[in-house]
């Protein structure tokens, strides 16, 4: 970094990247199973709203400030960056170890395959792994198409792509608080397809309408209907998932999900090389409605209340 060498920026960055991702796929099967084990089952949706929201006004404020550090020295940047993260993880030390045995040992394969196993023969986490495997393929393409457009569609600098992801942030700060004033929510499969289908026909906007502005509005959009998609997703899952499983089902989950984001970024390349940029946007939109579809299909989790 202080020779200004690009390969050791690049292994640089990769290394950093590579250990905060894996931190964070650690981090969020635990966060599951005591989120599921602290939270009591009548206030799952109003809890898990809530640090939806806390983890998106944080995201938000992570914009803000990274603008600051950005125009520090990269030494003095880095060091605040990994400062923050430490004190991130110092509230973990406050949390009572539990005396509970049920959570089970095994070998990390015997652990996921546990999980996957659980997932397919439960009609409805299995709906739920598939509802997030699909959407984080359409929405994963966002982030490589917007980031495309700003530069050589819109010919602006980088830094309106941190105004599209302050625009997610925000709206998905909106979308949880109105979640968290909620007590119920009944028949959510009745309303998810509304969610993914309304996120569809939004997209579809920025292919039409290809400007900054609209891309931003949409963007926020976006966010309030994942702010309120989210909660009720994850109050799901831990309504019909035993504590016993919950880190293993939750660990299944994130990779189905994180493999299928890494698709959506090598396929939004292969269109973006081959079309128009904003074509990708038409592609997110027809993936979206036909997701809402099929879910509006899923009679198991019709009737589920939370």
């Amino acid at each position: 970094i202080q020779n200004n060498s690009p390969i050791s920026d690049s292994i640089f960055l990769f290394v950093s990247a590579l250990t905060f991702g894996f931190s964070i796929d650690v981090l969020v099967p635990i966060r599951a199973v005591w989120s599921q084990k602290f939270l009591r089952k009548l206030i799952y949706l109003k809890g898990m709203s809530v640090a939806n929201l806390v983890s998106r006004t944080s995201r938000l404020t992570g914009f803000l400030v990274s603008a600051i550090l950005l125009s520090m020295n990269l030494r003095i940047s880095i060091s605040i960056t990994l400062s923050l993260y430490i004190l991130s993880l110092l509230p973990i030390l406050f949390i009572q170890d539990s005396k509970d045995t049920t959570i089970g040992k095994g070998t990390l394969r015997e652990v996921m395959k546990d999980g996957i196993v659980y997932i397919g023969k439960t009609r409805v986490v299995a709906e739920i792994v598939f509802i997030s495997s699909f959407s984080a393929l359409f929405w994963g393409m966002s982030d490589s198409a917007s980031s495309v457009m700003i530069n050589r569609v819109f010919y602006l600098s980088s830094a309106y792509l941190s105004y599209t992801f302050f625009a997610i942030s925000l709206g998905g700060i909106v979308g949880s608080t109105l979640t968290s004033k909620l007590k119920s929510v009944k028949n959510v499969g009745r309303k998810l397809p509304l969610l993914y289908g309304f996120g569809g026909l939004s997209v579809l906007f920025i292919a039409i309408f290809p400007t900054i502005y609209v891309l931003l509005g949409v963007f926020f959009i976006v966010g309030f209907l994942s702010g309120i998609a989210s909660p009720l997703v994850s109050a799901i899952l831990f309504g019909n998932a035993p504590r016993e499983k919950m880190g293993r089902i939750q660990g299944a989950m994130d990779t189905f999900g994180t493999s299928f984001n890494s698709v959506s970024g090598i396929l939004a390349g292969v269109i973006m090389t081959v079309i128009f940029p904003g074509n990708v946007f038409y592609i997110m939109a027809i993936g979206l409605v036909i997701l809402s579809l099929i879910v509006s299909r899923f009679k198991s989790l019709s009737k589920i209340n939370v």
